[in-house]
């Protein structure tokens, strides 16, 4: 499939919910949207989820020796899920037991029954035929490719075919065969419009993926950074029908919350609260940093994107700053295949030796004492420098 345009940019905000977030809910369900993962609000909690306990952060890039040494069932289903690759997972679910925790044991249930019996509908059962084949044809593809990564090429290009049917059968045979993927992507984008219905639809790795929304609503920001002012716009997405790859592949548990497409910010509801300190800083000054590098340099590579976006947040965060550069740090990969993991790297290699003149540490508390007083004008010191090198 074609790769979308270098500006349109799926952003992992979601923070992933692991034990006992869901002792009260259900794991599996085509519109599981009021549960699932969100961004940390100042308590440390996620934004617009009721349950009060915990939420366990996961790595935007984790290695397989870390599933291995995952200590516990659903931590090691949430790595698994976050590298689109379930092939592990079977076996030890399976093995569920009533001595194994209710969360456990629910998803050991739902997992059985969305990737192995196969027997949880595709449909979301919103009474639209094309919708529905839509969103069902990308789940029979996610399955296929999560459970069986090894032949994610081939069930991509299944995925094509089935578009291509599904347009045929929508046309009713009256229009062309779309002329390659692009074409058909642009058709099944158009569709769903004309249906009522926003659609976010992008190729790449690890799987392309379909975000399908019933309502919206948009607001205009304006957004100070340490070097412009940037006016961004904002769609709150709401009523959704395909929550992407990430949350079928977890069962609910993690989940994209935000992108961008073009010159337009898109943020799913339910995962911000617009009063907090995060969507002011993680959301709005990361994405409004983003909107101004595309601009200054439009060849800037990914990596960098995200090391300034981080360094802005950084450079406002007063009741995060803390828990941002803990989590920065632990999700860190200097030579993973994500590029928040590796701007993770650098951001937290650089800001603990701007702060403390040393190189960072193995343990993962190095931040705990550390506040905004010294984490903020760090951060601007080493977004300057990275400005001055830019051409």
């Amino acid at each position: 499939m074609p790769r979308p345009p270098r500006a349109t940019r799926f952003i992992l905000i979601a923070v992933l919910l692991a034990a006992g977030w869901l002792a009260a809910r259900a794991v599996v369900g085509p519109e599981r949207t009021g549960a699932d993962a969100g961004a940390d609000n100042e308590n440390g909690a996620a934004d617009s989820v009721p349950h009060a306990r915990p939420a366990k952060t996961l790595p935007d890039s984790v290695s397989a020796p870390a599933i291995v040494a995952a200590d516990d069932l659903e931590t090691r289903f949430l790595l698994a899920a976050a590298q689109a690759d379930l092939s592990s997972m079977a076996v030890p679910f399976a093995a569920v037991t009533q001595a194994d925790s209710p969360l456990v044991r629910e998803l050991s249930t739902g997992f059985e029954a969305r990737f192995i019996n196969r027997s949880e509908p595709l449909s979301p059962a919103t009474g639209q035929a094309f919708i529905d084949g839509l969103v069902a044809i990308f789940r029979r593809y996610w399955t296929e490719a999560l459970v069986n990564p090894g032949d994610a090429p081939r069930a991509a290009a299944r995925l094509d075919s089935a578009l291509t049917a599904l347009l045929a059968s929508h046309d009713a045979g009256q229009g062309a065969a779309p002329r390659d993927p692009a074409d058909a992507y642009a058709r099944v984008r158009a569709t769903v419009r004309n249906a009522g219905y926003g659609i976010s639809l992008s190729s790449g790795a690890p799987l392309h993926d379909l975000v399908v929304w019933k309502d919206e609503t948009r607001k205009h920001y304006r957004v100070d950074l340490t070097d412009s002012t940037e006016t961004v716009e904002v769609v709150f997405v709401d009523g959704l029908v395909s929550q992407g790859w990430r949350h079928f592949a977890s069962m609910g548990l993690n989940a994209t919350s935000g992108w961008t497409s073009g010159d337009v910010l898109y943020c799913v509801r339910w995962s911000y609260d617009p009063a907090t300190e995060p969507f002011r800083v993680s959301y709005l000054k990361h994405e409004a940093r983003h909107f101004a590098d595309f601009r200054r340099y439009p060849e800037l590579d990914d990596t960098t994107m995200e090391y300034r976006a981080k360094l802005t947040e950084l450079a406002y965060a007063n009741r995060t700053a803390s828990r941002l550069l803990q989590r920065f740090t632990s999700e860190r990969s200097a030579a993973g295949a994500s590029a928040h993991a590796r701007a993770n790297d650098r951001v937290a290699q650089d800001m603990y030796r701007e702060v403390f003149g040393q190189s960072l540490p193995e343990h993962l508390d190095a931040w705990s004492v550390v506040g905004p007083e010294r984490i903020n004008p760090a951060a601007r010191r080493l977004l300057q420098r990275s400005t001055a090198l830019l051409p």
